[in-house]
């Protein structure tokens, strides 16, 4: 909801569902005896691997696409400071402490 509310949005609804995922995979039971309901609950699970192993190795590129390990610009150390206050060695803060 934080989110949402920082770009002037209203939370979403507990009762809606922001991604709905559709497969036939392990649904062809309209006949099919050999698709039961375990053999569904398999694939359900299976699925749900392989879509955080895919979200896992996107979140690992965004860690390496997004730190920072060069210098940092006097602009940069500004913007820093003008939001954590001025820097003290040895103490270490959030950028954005109302996370």
């Amino acid at each position: 909801a934080r989110p949402l509310r920082r770009i002037g949005q209203p939370p979403v609804p507990y009762d809606k569902a922001i991604v709905k995922v559709s497969t036939w995979m392990g649904g062809d039971r309209d006949g099919n005896p050999n698709v039961t309901a375990v053999t569904t609950g398999h694939v359900l699970c299976l699925q749900r691997a392989r879509a955080a192993e895919l979200y896992h190795k996107e979140v690992e590129k965004l860690l390496y696409e997004l730190s920072h390990t060069g210098p940092v610009s006097a602009e940069m150390r500004a913007a820093v400071e003008q939001i954590t206050g001025p820097r003290q060695p040895g103490v270490h803060r959030k950028v954005f402490p109302h996370e």
